[in-house]
C-alpha cells in the first residue's frame, strides 16, 4: 500500500489534478498523500530507518538541511528561508520513503515508468509549450516545473529511464511502446525550443555514445 502511495505521490506532484478540478483542492491530496506515505513507510520492516539515515546520501541531505537552518537564522527575509526549508524537508521525507520502499528492481521499474508517464501527461496538458510562437508558456498545472525550460530539463532526466525500460522489456509490444515513448520525449524537448534542454539532450546522447559498443552506428 505504501509503495502505491509513493507512485500516487509522483502523479500528484507533477500533474496537480487540483489545477484542473478545483474541487479536489479541498482534499489537500498533495499534503495528505506524501505525509501518509512517509508515516506508513516508518512501519515497513524490509529496510530499517537506521539503515536509511546511515547512508551517504542521507548524511549529505542532513548537511544541506543544517546549512539551511543556519541560513534561516542569519538571513533577513525569514519567511522565504522557512518556505524553502519546508520544501527541502519534504523532499528529504520522500527520500526516506524511496530508500525504504525501492528494495528490488521491479519496484524501481514501477517508479521509472510512473515518471515517464507523468511527463507525457504534463506535456499533453500543456500544449501551448510546443506552439513555437516565441512566447514563454508555463506548465498548465502550475507545478514546480515552471516553464518549457524546466520541462525540457526534467524530460532529459526521464529519457534514460525510458531507454532502460525499452532495453529491459522482454515483450515486443512493450519494447515498441517504450521506443515510441522515447521518440515522443526527444521530440518534446526539441519542441520546447529550450536551448538548455537541447544542450542537456546532447549531453545525454553523447554520454550514451561514449558508453556504446557500436559507435559507428551511433554516429
Amino acid at each position: 500500500m505504501v509503495y502505491y502511495g509513493l507512485l500516487l505521490y509522483f502523479v500528484l506532484e507533477y500533474i496537480r489534478p487540483g489545477s484542473y478540478v478545483p474541487a479536489l483542492n479541498a482534499l489537500h491530496l498533495n499534503s495528505i498523500v506524501p505525509l501518509a506515505v512517509f508515516a506508513g513507510s516508518l512501519f515497513t520492516k524490509r529496510v530499517k530507518v537506521s539503515e536509511v539515515l546511515s547512508s551517504q546520501n542521507a548524511r549529505w541531505l542532513g548537511f544541506l538541511l543544517s546549512i539551511m537552518v543556519i541560513s534561516g537564522i542569519t538571513c533577513d527575509v525569514k519567511m522565504y528561508a522557512i518556505t524553502k526549508f519546508e520544501a527541502v524537508i519534504g523532499y528529504f521525507f520522500m527520500f526516506v520513503v524511496l530508500k525504504k520502499e525501492l528494495y528490488d528492481l521491479d519496484r524501481v521499474k514501477g517508479v521509472l515508468v510512473t515518471l515517464v508517464l507523468v511527463h507525457l501527461a504534463v506535456g499533453a496538458l500543456s500544449p501551448a509549450m510546443f506552439s513555437g510562437d516565441g512566447e514563454r508558456h508555463y506548465i498548465a498545472s502550475g507545478s514546480f516545473l515552471g516553464d518549457g525550460n524546466d520541462f525540457a530539463l526534467s524530460v532529459n532526466v526521464v529519457i534514460p529511464f525510458c531507454l532502460f525500460m525499452m532495453l529491459e522489456s522482454q515483450s515486443v509490444t512493450k519494447k515498441l511502446f517504450y521506443a515510441g515513448t522515447l521518440a515522443v520525449l526527444i521530440l518534446a524537448v526539441a519542441a520546447t525550443q529550450s536551448r538548455g534542454g537541447i544542450l542537456a539532450l546532447a549531453g545525454v546522447g553523447f554520454y550514451y555514445w561514449l558508453k556504446s559498443d557500436r559507435k559507428i552506428i551511433g554516429v
